[in-house]
């Protein structure tokens, strides 16, 4: 309940936020407008004070100028900030979260680090804007990465999926793009594509784990429910969810729906399923920060695998399952 109230608080500011950038935004343009009519008034100014002084004769038998200088009148913005209902809210969501947060149960459970949202939406002005579409990908700055390190799991490759285009490590942590075809046994559960799922998976709590994607430059990182096929590929369907990296940039796949975030290439990436609520959630992972890249309402009724994806063939590319069980009780050593 309080993060859930904390979440809100956070929405609130950012409303805000956006609310205060849009009114800019329409005030800079509103006055680019008059400058640009000014400027072309001036203009016209001088070339009649030219033209009288040279020519005021042919002014007067012309009857003067027929021309008319009225500037365009500038519309009045339809945009409303309306200050005193975000008011309104973040003082009533504050009120909440801190009659709450006086609770004696509450109390009992450690608060976590406090997220500053404000700081992580304030853009230089050559940023560019993202579209209204890409807004839901603008990402929280979480201090403290230790919280999702409360449900790290132990997860390793499974040898009986893994594609035979692919190499696996001796503790079953490292697939890695091979120049042949490797002879495994025949399995129907291997891949055919260049694909792999981890042998252990989930269907209740909360659990989180995180690949390195450092050692190549085309990838998939998800989550597949135990009956997908082994020519069917990760995102494509509606049995996996994944987030991808390749030339074309950072996006989420789902169904073979596509959602393009708008985020650097991330070198590890966080997996949080909660299967109590159904949520899973991918996270760009560094030392200092969290930055949540897209978050799924996820259906299943079986169990759900970690899986990943290597693109392109490119010989000695690889993914490697990052063994952070030991630093779950402090701070993750990134490797």
């Amino acid at each position: 309940m309080r993060d859930y109230l904390e979440k809100q608080e956070r929405a609130a500011f950012w409303r805000m936020k956006r609310e205060q950038d849009s009114a800019q935004r329409e005030a800079s343009q509103l006055v680019q407008k008059l400058m640009t009519e000014l400027d072309d008034i001036k203009t016209r100014k001088s070339q009649l004070e030219e033209q009288l002084e040279n020519d005021w004769i042919s002014m007067l038998r012309d009857g003067g100028t027929e021309e008319t200088f009225t500037s365009s009148p500038v519309s009045q913005s339809p945009y409303r900030f309306d200050e005193n209902l975000i008011v309104d809210t973040t003082d009533a969501v504050t009120r909440m979260k801190k009659s709450l947060l006086s609770h004696a149960l509450l109390e009992e459970v450690p608060c976590p680090p406090k997220q500053v949202l404000e700081d992580s939406l304030v853009l230089s002005p050559t940023t560019p804007q993202p579209p209204e579409e890409e807004l839901r990908a603008l990402s929280l700055q979480v201090k403290a990465p230790s919280r999702l390190l409360q449900w790290a799991t132990d997860v390793f490759f499974d040898p009986d999926t893994v594609s035979c285009r692919l190499s696996i490590s001796p503790d079953l942590r490292t697939v890695t793009v091979a120049d042949r075809n490797y002879s495994y046994p025949k399995n129907e559960r291997r891949f055919t594509s260049c694909q792999a799922l981890c042998s252990k998976g989930f269907s209740s709590g909360c659990n989180y784990w995180e690949v390195s994607t450092a050692d190549s430059d085309g990838w998939g990182v998800g989550v597949a429910a135990s009956e997908i096929n082994k020519s069917q590929q990760l995102g494509d369907n509606e049995l996996s969810w994944c987030v991808k990296w390749n030339k074309e940039g950072l996006s989420t796949w789902h169904r073979n729906k596509e959602i393009q975030i708008p985020l650097q290439r991330p070198r590890i990436v966080g997996v949080l399923l909660d299967c109590t609520e159904k949520l899973l959630s991918f996270y760009s992972v560094t030392e200092e920060t969290e930055i949540l890249i897209d978050t799924f309402r996820v259906h299943f009724q079986t169990q759900m695998f970690p899986a990943v994806w290597l693109y392109g063939l490119k010989k000695g590319k690889s993914l490697m399952i990052r063994d952070i069980k030991m630093t779950a009780a402090g701070a993750p050593q990134l490797s």
